[in-house]
């Protein structure tokens, strides 16, 4: 192929599989495809394999680099999310509890302050820079990042904007000012966008990085340009200060390919992936776009995107018996058992000599796994404490059964192992029973 040509690469990176498509400029033909395991304890292996899949010749011919990715989205349905803590200005904190807003915040550390607009744009109180910094000093060791967000901000933005130099003074955490992500006037949505941007901006810069990376590895230095979620491109670095703009990304970018697949101008087109199912309607080959906001789980954003349903269940979702006795799956993303089963032979043979067990001497935990992905993780934001480090050391030499964990940590139930962190933030990962094992 000609430079004369060229070529587009798309990489999407979802929760369990990467693929990599690389297409001819001009004609749009598909020449070549690949698919691999998505390595999230390094995003940068994943992503250099699917790329050395496409077997491409001519580095040099590729103009154009576009990714999508479900990271953002899975990260907000699973729970899994950085922690942030959210600074509200002027707002009425009697009338959030009265009307039991604070569970349409994505955060439990939120922190309100005199100070806001009215709607006029005029000052309703003054701000207190002080009680700002005392906060931030006393909470900034429990939180990975920060969103400001002042009532009636995008009127007149000044508190946000000194409440930043307040923040400036006591820590160097990521901040986020909500005037800067909506304009609109609906202070909860901007402020749960504000707060669900700070908490994805490691997310993002992570993911960009290992892209970046992975290219160069390579030899493709095109322009890299990110899907939003409303089917529009944005630069990469963009994508890194308002990764909450990529939210749906991944299903966007689904809707599209299968727009252009199909050849079909209307159509519904469903995408089923390791964590969530997405379902977007096409019409006169056109994405519809939802004016009011993306809604992921159960968080109402500002973000302009594509009219996406997503339910936080797919290939790899958890599945587990309630309190209730009733089987649930999901919205929690594991490892399929039977993918851990074919690297570890250990986990094979455990899990076959379940069949010796008498039924009564079977636990629901001999059929969960866990493992170390990474001892040393850069996203800890505390040091391990006693019981976690006591955890990492059992988990060096490979998975164990929850139950054998149980034993050797003399714990009766999992909250003891005091693990949630460690989960949350990816240095263990689960693994059991899924869809994808129920699969012939």
């Amino acid at each position: 192929m000609s430079k004369a040509h060229g070529y587009v690469i798309g990489i999407d990176t979802g929760g369990t599989y990467t693929d990599a498509v690389l297409l001819d400029y001009h004609s749009r033909k598909v020449m070549a495809f690949s698919k691999t395991l998505t390595t999230r304890e390094n995003l940068i292996c994943g992503i250099s394999k699917a790329l050395q899949d496409l077997h491409l010749e001519d580095a040099d011919a590729v103009r154009l680099v576009g990714i999508s990715s479900t990271l953002a989205t899975n990260s907000i349905t699973e729970g899994k999310e950085r922690k942030t803590g959210l600074l509200l200005i002027g707002y009425d904190p009697d009338l959030i509890a009265a009307y039991d807003l604070a569970v349409k915040l994505p955060t439990t550390h939120l922190a309100h302050f005199k100070g806001g607009h009215t709607s006029q744009g005029l000052e309703k109180e003054p701000l207190d820079p002080a009680s700002i910094r005392a906060w931030v000093t006393q909470n900034k060791e429990k939180v990975e990042a920060l969103a400001i967000s002042g009532y009636f901000s995008p009127l007149n933005p000044s508190h946000e904007e000194r409440a930043l130099a307040a923040v400036r003074q006591a820590c160097s955490l990521p901040v986020v000012l909500g005037h800067h992500l909506s304009t609109k006037l609906d202070s909860i949505k901007r402020a749960t966008t504000a707060c669900l941007n700070a908490s994805l901006v490691a997310v993002m810069q992570e993911f960009i990085e290992a892209v970046r990376s992975a290219l160069l590895n390579q030899g493709i230095r095109a322009p890299l340009m990110i899907v939003k979620g409303d089917g529009s491109l944005i630069s990469y670095s963009e994508a890194i200060h308002k990764p909450v703009e990529t939210i749906l990304s991944g299903p966007a970018a689904s809707a599209i390919g299968g727009r252009f697949l199909s050849g079909r101008g209307s159509a519904l087109v469903i995408d089923v992936g390791g964590t969530t199912t997405d379902l977007a309607l096409m019409d006169g080959f056109k994405m519809t776009v939802s004016e009011d906001g993306a809604r992921v789980g159960r968080f109402e954003t500002a973000v302009k995107a594509a009219r996406i349903r997503t339910a936080g269940i797919g290939g790899d979702s958890r599945i587990f018996i309630d309190s209730a006795d009733t089987v649930r799956v999901g919205p929690e993303r594991v490892v399929p058992l039977s993918r851990l089963a074919a690297k570890f032979a250990q986990v094979e043979k455990k899990i076959g000599g379940l069949k010796k067990k008498r039924e009564r001497e079977r636990r629901s935990t001999d059929l969960e796994f866990w493992f170390l992905y990474k001892e040393n993780h850069p996203r800890l934001t505390d040091a391990p404490n006693v019981r976690q480090q006591e955890l990492i050391a059992l988990l060096k030499d490979g998975p164990l059964s929850l139950t054998d964990i149980l034993i050797n940590l003399k714990a009766y139930h999992p909250l003891q192992l005091n693990a949630e962190a460690l989960i949350r933030q990816g240095v263990i990962e689960q693994a059991t029973l899924t869809p994808t094992d129920l699969l012939p």
